[in-house]
């Protein structure tokens, strides 16, 4: 494997072990809400999303909080590190795609 893929999953699983601890963490109940100008209750989605993460376009499904009040896209702030988490994941996918693609490529 590649030095940069290598370092790349040990960026990861590092990253893993610190959202790990942040486990027990809890979300907050009430998050504020711009629109409604107060806290209040919200629910998490996903959407499909890009990003570009180390020059490499990725893919993935990102958590986001909307309020239960209005409807309206609140930022919640424990979300960030998941999303990164997933960000992440999405390019290491993306580099094994290409790796095994290349190996294919080589083959025949």
């Amino acid at each position: 494997m590649p030095d940069g893929f290598e370092s790349a999953m040990k960026e990861f699983y590092d990253d893993l072990a610190h959202l790990q601890k942040l486990a027990t963490y809890k979300f907050p109940k009430k998050v504020l809400c711009l629109r409604c100008g107060k806290s209040h209750r919200y629910f998490i989605g996903v959407r499909k999303s890009f990003v570009k993460y180390k020059g490499t376009k990725v893919e993935y499904d990102e958590l986001i909080g909307f309020c239960k009040k209005c409807g309206r896209e609140v930022d919640v702030p424990t979300l960030w590190d998941r999303n990164f988490l997933r960000i992440k994941g999405a390019y290491i996918d993306k580099q094994c795609e290409t790796e095994q693609e290349a190996k294919r490529n080589l083959k025949n």
